[in-house]
């Protein structure tokens, strides 16, 4: 039996023909574009079978002679028909057909699945997905044809707007066929048809593509930049995006526990103690026990890793689409006084041969005791290593030091509020006050030093109060005071018990200076808030975390591309009638940055600020 009528010696062609019936084309795509898929399907394995060496296929995978002596065991366990292919003649020999022509099917392949895209979504830019995932289009390619249609029409059926999950790296054809059930027709068609792959994971991880040759392959213009552009990324190493915060401990151990206290009243940018390196181990082992027994409450530990890994996987993944050119990105984790620290992140870095990066705070308002802090730890722990002369030193940054009024992260915090309005009844709804509650400073800070917080969570305040037309009372408040002396108030505790005491009923507190769950929205305000509010007679909500609330997601990864468009002089993909709206990302630093606090005694601050700005490079 010949080649051409045995798919069996051609692994890449299916058994039968493709249906040409376009009539299960689907809601969210055309019957003609069903049938152009088909039809490149049809195209691509026609060139394969015209250029494949289709007598390597043949002797590879004819009939092995049965061997005598000490091998006949080994014979016996592979002589059935289905397990043939397991044989090491067979395996050699493929391998070695792979190798020939590996060039031509990733490159046929490969424009496949990005006119698929180009289809599928009616944009080619859909495929800068790929550029952060490098062995994506590889492990379709592994496919073959048939089967990479197949998978990017189920991903199309499951996410018909935007490829912003990348499809499956590994689907068999059970799988294929079980998600089949709902599909059009045409689509079940080509997944019953595809056939086994020669490729095997190890075979795609070699992979070698001749992109040059590839691009030769795609009709437009438009694809041949897409395609040139993920070659380009795919082999160079992430833009990282380090995502700055306190942290906070993720198991409720005395140990994990008493450090993150240790760390955080050694820090005298944001507590000044007299006889402070021998007094702050102290007052950490005395309050390690109490704090141990609020995050069991809350339910062992922090969820603010949780919660910052899942908000940085989902930014990334927008922000290769918005700024291809500096993609891959990737997200790295530093935090002030719990694991991952800052030293850490940068270990992590360094591993992953960053030379570029993003500091990007997640507190959305500045102040020198938070973002300051976290930034002056990253000042310090570059010096030291250049001092030893570690390459990650020399990595390039930028930074978007606060962003208390975007657009986005206003609308955020609006639909948290609206949210709950809406559990009122129409009449009450725009009568109950709003408690905008953020983390306290002491007043030596504020007062002494002239830190710029206050004002800037006031203008995130009005900003939302904007959005939300006047339409409720309402006040900023302070919480998680620690020690005697004074700090910015009045303290939220306080005006729930003053409220309660002029009559109100009803009140709603939103954290208005977090972007995610951590112990002081779990436990401060849903326990011990709470239960103040009970007994003084008020009933309580509160506004949900901003979390991975999807239009903050998305204001995460605008005011990244945004900021790397700025600083990199390259076009971003967002909206037009936003992309003037990002006034805190448009340079090195915000302006804001480079302006010292009047009040300001901290060298290692100056010294940062002129490091970032750029004023010292």
């Amino acid at each position: 039996m010949s080649a051409q009528n045995d798919s069996r010696y051609d692994p890449y062609i299916p058994s039968g023909n493709a249906s040409s019936d376009p009539s299960g084309g689907g809601a969210n795509f055309s019957n003609s574009k069903t049938a152009r898929i088909h039809s490149e399907v049809d195209n691509t394995i026609s060139i394969m079978r015209d250029n494949i060496n289709k007598a390597d296929f043949q002797r590879a995978w004819r009939k092995p002679q049965q061997p005598s002596g000490q091998d006949c065991h080994h014979w016996h366990r592979h002589r059935h028909p289905a397990l043939r292919y397991h044989h090491p003649h067979r395996r050699q020999t493929l391998s070695a057909i792979t190798k020939r022509n590996i060039d031509l099917v990733s490159a046929l392949t490969k424009r496949l699945v990005l006119v698929c895209c180009l289809l599928l979504y009616n944009t080619p830019y859909d495929a800068h997905v790929f550029a952060k995932h490098p062995f994506m289009i590889d492990s379709l390619i592994g496919f073959g044809p048939y089967k990479a249609a197949a998978v990017l029409f189920i991903h199309h059926h499951h996410h018909p707007r935007h490829l912003l999950r990348p499809p499956p790296l590994f689907v068999d054809n059970h799988q294929l066929r079980s998600e089949s059930e709902s599909l059009p027709l045409s689509t079940v068609t080509m997944i019953s048809s595809s056939s086994r792959t020669m490729l095997t994971a190890s075979s795609r991880a070699r992979l070698a593509v001749d992109t040059s040759a590839a691009a030769q392959l795609v009709r437009t213009k438009p694809l041949q930049r897409t395609l040139a552009t993920v070659a380009k990324n795919s082999n160079k190493p992430p833009t990282g995006i380090l995502l700055m915060n306190m942290g906070g401990p993720s198991t409720s151990t005395n140990e994990e526990v008493g450090d993150f206290l240790s760390r955080l009243f050694h820090d005298r940018e944001l507590i000044q103690l007299p006889f402070q390196s021998r007094l702050a181990p102290l007052i950490a082992r005395r309050r390690t026990p109490k704090i141990v027994d609020q995050y069991e409450k809350i339910g062992g530990g922090s969820p603010i890793l949780r919660w910052t890994r899942t908000q940085g996987k989902a930014m990334t993944e927008l922000l290769d689409e918005l700024h291809p050119e500096t993609a891959p990105h990737k997200v790295y984790v530093a935090f002030r006084y719990a694991r991952p620290l800052t030293e850490e992140a940068l270990d992590e870095m360094a591993e992953d041969g960053v030379t570029r990066a993003v500091g990007f705070t997640q507190y959305p308002q500045y102040s020198c005791s938070t973002t300051g802090s976290n930034l002056n730890e990253l000042y310090r722990e570059i010096q030291r290593r250049k001092e030893r002369g570690a390459p990650e030193a020399n990595i390039s940054w930028s930074l978007i030091d606060r962003w208390p009024t975007h657009p986005l992260l206003v609308e955020a915090f609006t639909n948290r509020i609206q949210a709950v309005l809406d559990t009122y009844p129409e009449e009450k709804r725009n009568k109950v006050p709003i408690l905008f509650s953020a983390h306290s400073l002491p007043m030596q800070i504020v007062s002494g030093r002239g830190d710029p917080y206050p004002a800037e969570v006031a203008a995130t305040v009005a900003a939302v109060m904007t959005r939300l037309k006047w339409s409720n009372p309402y006040r900023v408040t302070w919480q998680s005071q620690v020690g005697p002396a004074a700090w910015l108030g009045p303290q939220t505790s306080d005006t729930i018990k003053g409220w309660a005491k002029q009559g109100h009923k009803d009140a709603i507190v939103v954290p208005i200076a977090f972007t995610s769950d951590h112990i002081e929205t779990l436990y401060e305000i849903d326990i011990e808030l709470q239960e103040e509010a009970e007994e003084h007679g008020i009933t309580l909500k509160r506004a949900e975390s901003l979390n991975d609330e999807p239009t903050f997601i998305r204001a995460m990864a605008e005011i990244c591309a945004s900021h790397l468009s700025a600083v990199e002089g390259t076009p971003s993909r967002i909206p037009d009638e936003r992309r003037g709206e990002n006034v805190w990302s448009q340079g090195y630093t915000s302006k804001q940055m480079l302006l010292r606090c009047p009040g300001c005694v901290n060298a290692v601050c100056g010294e940062q600020k002129a490091f970032f700005g750029r004023t010292s490079q």
